[in-house]
């Protein structure tokens, strides 16, 4: 594994984690959006109940007078219209939220895709930098020193050059 596709994988899980940073922060932005609408379920569940036992009541009551089925939808009417604006200003409260942890995590994932590109960019550099400042000296290093080997071996023990055959070689003597 050379040095650049290590460098190549360490930017790769660089970016994974910063992937899984932002998902932790979006979390943690909207947790508290959850609370909030578990909070909000908490009290408006029995308004609910209330308004459903105010239309049994209704029900049961229909003998009772006019006015008096008058004053249970009026309070009906309110309870319903308090939790209708209730709801509104949660609503739009949590809308903002939203908004707001959606900008956030889009800024932070552009940061990111930036500083990605731009480690990646960095690391090119150093790629080709350490190839033409170490790798290529070193290959010129190593081509010199392997032609002044072979000029050594060709003048001092002869390789390279013909040989006179040795009279005595084939196995005979005189």
């Amino acid at each position: 594994m050379t040095v650049f596709e290590v460098l190549l994988a360490a930017v790769i899980i660089l970016m994974a984690a910063v992937q899984s940073v932002v998902l932790i922060l979006l979390y943690r932005a909207i947790a508290p959006l959850a609370q909030r609408t578990k909070r909000i379920m908490d009290v408006v569940e029995p308004e609910i109940r209330d308004v459903a036992a105010g239309i049994r009541g209704v029900r049961m009551a229909a003998e009772v007078s006019a006015k008096d089925i008058s004053e249970m939808i009026a309070t009906v009417r309110s309870t319903t219209d308090e939790l209708a604006e209730t709801v509104r200003i949660d609503s739009r409260e949590i809308s903002g939220l939203v908004h707001r942890a959606v900008g956030v995590a889009e800024r932070q994932i552009d940061s990111a895709d930036q500083a990605i590109d731009a480690a990646r960019d960095r690391v090119n550099d150093i790629g080709w930098r350490l190839d033409r400042t170490i790798l290529e000296p070193a290959r010129i290093v190593l081509a010199l020193g392997m032609g002044l080997r072979k000029g050594i071996e060709a003048v001092f023990f002869g390789h390279g050059r013909d040989k006179k055959p040795d009279p005595d070689a084939d196995g005979r003597h005189s």
